[in-house]
């Protein structure tokens, strides 16, 4: 499940923009913008209005909460 969870994460996150680090392919960015993907906890930061609107985004796509 763990895979599953991240393989369908990874293809999505780029289509919203952010690029996968080469060094750790748990680690997303964009602009100023981090997210980071542990097991089945993510994690982001970030100091504009942009941190908004990628919580909205993923929102839609999974089933989260804070």
């Amino acid at each position: 499940a763990p895979r599953k969870w991240y393989r369908k994460f990874d293809e999505f996150v780029p289509l919203i923009g952010f690029l996968r680090s080469d060094e750790d392919h748990c680690l997303y960015n964009k602009d100023d913008i981090i997210l980071t993907l542990h097991v089945e906890d993510m994690l982001h930061s970030g100091q504009h209005s942009g941190e908004i609107m990628l919580r909205r985004e993923l929102w839609l796509k999974f089933a989260m909460k804070d």
